[in-house]
């Protein structure tokens, strides 16, 4: 996954942070499942068991209300779509701090 900040660089981790926490680095790298939640929407089994290739799912989010991005099934943030080149990315308009995160994430 790339993760960009504003001027393309990944966020740093200070020196005197590692020195403290030795193991930091290592849990930094632990790769999380990272979510974005075009919408949500209850159908009853009949209904799911009938879907077929072309079967459209209408959602009741509009296409401009922001998307949540949930990591570890945890909302952290939410973002609005964009096209880079010929593939998707969302652009994060809220996201919680590190603190909050953290401790969402647990």
């Amino acid at each position: 996954m790339e993760v960009k900040m504003e001027n393309g660089a990944a966020a740093p981790v200070n020196e005197s942070t590692l020195k403290k926490y030795p193991n930091l680095e290592k849990t930094l790298s632990i790769e999380m499942p990272v979510i974005v939640v075009l919408g949500e929407k209850s159908a009853s089994l009949e209904d799911v068991l009938s879907l077929t290739k072309g079967s459209l799912i209408v959602f009741k989010k509009h296409n401009s209300e922001p998307l949540d991005v949930l990591v570890n099934n945890r909302k952290i943030g939410a973002g609005k779509t964009i096209k880079v080149g010929e593939r998707f990315a969302v652009q994060l308009r809220e996201v919680g701090t590190t603190r909050e995160i953290r401790e969402k994430i647990r």
